[in-house]
């Protein structure tokens, strides 16, 4: 039996211009109040897009922000379709650099970037053209040798012997010249050498550097 409490009817209600009574909670609510609070609601957790729906801190559900994005990583696929960027990666020519490690020392226009010449040796050769981009050729003996147009670019030349070689062109970009030996050696036409790279090699009094560069006398 519910308790005893006032006894108001509908019609009371009416002069207040109260429009639906909760029992349960006991609320009341007036004509225009609900459009009142949705346009508040709006306000602190922002404007709903997906059948008026929005978490309290204004975001739309997970299921909507997923679909969301899809559409938005469809709709970008349709009108502006993905760039497929090539990668291309050039292994050295194993029989070349067989071939120099079998002692000998003309390979011409051989692909040899990224290869591992330690220690070897191709004096006096003829490697016109060769590609010794990223090679590692630390302690290699390369005096006298042909190099022109060669590429050196970012390779280690570390302690490698570069005495009186044909550097006409070469590209020494990025490489690595610790106690490199450029004795006797004309570097003026060659390419990318730096102040930097000459003060870490090695050079006598007959090497001959780019205009604006000095060359590293090691005794």
């Amino acid at each position: 039996m519910r308790g005893a409490g006032p006894n108001y009817n509908i019609l009371s209600f009416a002069r207040f211009g109260i429009e639906k009574i909760d029992v349960q909670f006991g609320t009341a609510s007036r004509p225009g109040q609900k459009n009142e609070e949705k346009r508040e609601n709006s306000k602190r957790h922002g404007v709903c897009d997906l059948q008026e729906q929005t978490t309290r801190n204004g975001t739309l559900p997970m299921f909507a922000s997923a679909f969301l994005g899809l559409t938005l990583i469809l709709g970008l696929g349709a009108s502006a379709p993905a760039q497929m960027i090539p990668i291309s990666y050039t292994a050295p020519d194993r029989t070349a650099v067989d071939s120099i490690k079998a002692g000998n020392h003309d390979c011409p226009h051989c692909m040899l970037a990224g290869a591992n010449l330690d220690n070897t040796c191709v004096k006096n050769g003829n490697l016109e053209g060769a590609d010794f981009s990223h090679v590692h050729a630390v302690l290699m003996c390369m005096s006298y040798a042909n190099f022109t147009n060669v590429s050196f670019r970012d390779a280690n030349l570390s302690g490698a012997n570069l005495a009186h070689a044909d550097l006409t062109n070469a590209d020494f970009t990025g490489a690595t010249l610790s106690i490199t030996s450029f004795k006797g050696t004309d570097l003026t036409k060659t390419k990318g050498l730096t102040q930097a790279q000459l003060d870490s090699a090695c050079s006598d009094k007959d090497t001959k550097v780019p205009t604006g560069l000095k060359a590293h006398i090691c005794t």
